[in-house]
């Protein structure tokens, strides 16, 4: 007999957090995951178990394709339970700004979970929350990774 997943009494928030420059080929599929449980849930009667939120550093957070995608600011978003942090290979190199990185870290320190997608760890590591813990990042950018954050 198989039992069906536990759905918590109250939706599940999670947010996504667009870097300028980010990769957001990680981000969507993951954003798309998240609605698709949604859809599943609302399909069979139950009540959608996430709400899904997306913000950036700019009103508009332009990825590395180009593409312009309208954010509301970090600091507009709700608390999350989940935060998920996109990355861009930009980031190995060029870290964002402290002033960027400060205002992330509110939301972040509020979540009970943080996460990366690729190269979203480099935002994570300067922000101190990989110390101590194991993780990982797009094949790329192994090596700088456990060099910069060891």
């Amino acid at each position: 007999m198989t039992k069906t997943p536990r759905i918590p009494p109250t939706p599940t928030r999670v947010a996504f957090i667009l870097v300028p420059g980010g990769e957001l080929i990680g981000q969507l599929g993951a954003i798309e995951a998240f609605h698709a449980a949604n859809r599943v849930a609302i399909s069979v009667g139950r009540a959608a178990p996430y709400i899904i939120g997306i913000a950036g550093l700019a009103a508009q957070t332009v990825s590395v394709s180009g593409l312009t995608v309208l954010t509301p600011a970090v600091e507009a978003i709700a608390p999350a339970h989940t935060v998920i942090v996109g990355g861009s290979l930009a980031l190995v190199d060029a870290p964002l700004p402290a002033t960027d990185r400060a205002r992330l870290r509110p939301l972040l320190s509020a979540a009970k979970r943080t996460v990366s997608i690729c190269t979203g760890a480099f935002v994570l590591g300067r922000l101190g929350l990989l110390d101590g813990r194991r993780c990982t990042t797009h094949w790329i950018s192994v090596d700088a990774l456990r060099a910069q954050f060891p």
